[in-house]
C-alpha cells in the first residue's frame, strides 16, 4: 500500500488541475509585420451592468461569442446563468446525512432537506430579486453621470494609442448593431475552429490588420453571498485585412490591486456609484495601453 503524505496529496493535486491545460491565448508579435495601417471593428454601446453568476473571460467559449452578447446593448442575449442554491445544497447535504455508524436516519433526512429547502429557496429567491434590480444598474449610473460611455471612451482611448504608436487607424461600423462576434474563420491552440463568420461572408480591408474587441466591464459577484468586484477584460481578435487570414487572438485582463470596490451588497455598490463608476471605467481604461502594444505588434512575450 501506498500512502501519501499532505505535501505530496497536494502536489498530485495540483498536477491534475494543470493536466491537460493549455496556456492562455498571447498573439505573437512575430506572427505578423508592425501595421501601418488598420481597421477596428466598431461595437455597440456597452452594457454596464452588475450581475450574480459566473463570468469567466476567456476568447473559447465567452468571447465573440452568444455569452457575451450580453454585455453589449444590441440583440437579445441571456443574463448569465446562476446555478441553484438549493440543487447545490442538496448535493452537499447528501454527504452529511449520515451518523457516524453509516446509518441514515428518516429523521435525519427530513430535518436535513427542510433546511436545505428553506436555505436554498431564500438564497435563490434572493439572486432573482438582486438581479431584477440590477438591470437598472446603467440608469443609475447615467442619473450620477449623463455623459457615462465606456464604448466611446474605450475606442478613443484605442484609436489614440494606435495613432501614437505610428498606426493609421480606421473605425469600421458595419457590425455597430450587433455584439461583437469573429468575422473570418479562427481556430484556437488545437486547431479546432472558433464560431465565427466565413471566408465570404464579409469583405476584405483595405489595410494591414483588422482588429476586433470585445470589451466587457462589469460589477460581478460569483454567488448571491458573495462580493460584487471589476470584472473588466477585452477579448482581441487580429486578421490580415487584406487576404482575411486569422493572426491570432488574446484577452487582457483587469487585475485590481486591493480590495477597494468590493461590495457585499447589491444596494452598496449603488449608494457608492459616485466612487464605483469612474473605477469601473478607470479599470477598462488601465488595459488600452497593453491592448494598443498587442495589436501594434509591440508587445512581448511572455508577459
Amino acid at each position: 500500500m501506498v500512502i501519501l503524505n499532505t505535501r505530496s496529496l497536494l502536489l498530485v493535486a495540483v498536477a491534475l488541475s494543470l493536466g491537460g491545460c493549455l496556456a492562455p491565448l498571447v498573439i505573437d508579435p512575430k506572427s505578423f509585420a508592425p501595421p501601418t495601417t488598420a481597421v477596428i471593428v466598431d461595437i455597440p454601446k456597452l452594457n454596464t451592468t452588475a450581475v450574480i453568476g459566473s463570468v469567466l473571460p476567456s476568447i473559447k467559449g465567452f468571447h465573440f461569442t452568444g455569452n457575451a452578447d450580453y454585455y453589449f446593448l444590441a440583440g437579445e442575449a441571456q443574463a448569465p446563468v446562476v446555478p441553484s442554491a438549493m440543487n447545490a445544497l442538496n448535493q452537499q447535504s447528501t454527504q452529511q446525512i449520515a451518523q457516524p455508524n453509516g446509518r441514515v436516519t428518516t429523521a435525519n433526512i427530513a430535518t436535513q432537506a427542510l433546511v436545505t429547502s428553506v436555505v436554498g429557496s431564500i438564497i435563490d429567491s434572493g439572486v432573482i430579486e438582486t438581479n431584477k434590480k440590477s438591470k437598472a444598474f446603467g440608469s443609475e449610473i447615467l442619473k450620477r453621470f449623463p455623459s457615462y460611455d465606456l464604448h466611446a471612451d474605450f475606442k478613443g482611448a484605442l484609436r489614440e494609442g494606435m495613432q501614437a504608436r505610428g498606426v493609421r487607424v480606421t473605425i469600421s461600423d458595419e457590425s455597430v448593431g450587433s455584439a461583437p462576434h469573429l468575422r473570418w474563420p479562427a481556430t484556437d491552440q488545437e486547431g479546432k475552429p472558433y464560431p465565427s463568420g466565413d471566408l465570404n461572408g464579409m469583405p476584405a480591408v483595405d489595410a494591414d490588420v483588422l482588429i476586433q474587441v470585445s470589451p466587457v466591464a462589469i460589477y460581478q459577484a460569483q454567488s448571491y453571498l458573495g462580493s460584487y468586484h471589476r470584472n473588466v477584460s477585452v477579448g482581441i481578435a487580429i486578421y490580415n485585412g487584406r487576404t482575411k487570414k486569422y493572426i491570432g487572438a488574446q484577452v487582457v485582463r483587469f487585475k485590481a490591486p486591493d480590495s477597494n470596490f468590493e461590495y457585499g451588497r447589491y444596494e452598496n455598490l449603488v449608494d457608492d456609484l459616485p466612487a464605483a463608476a469612474p473605477a469601473l471605467r478607470d479599470a477598462l481604461l488601465s488595459l488600452v495601453p497593453t491592448v494598443a502594444d498587442i495589436v501594434t505588434g509591440r508587445s512581448t512575450i511572455p508577459r
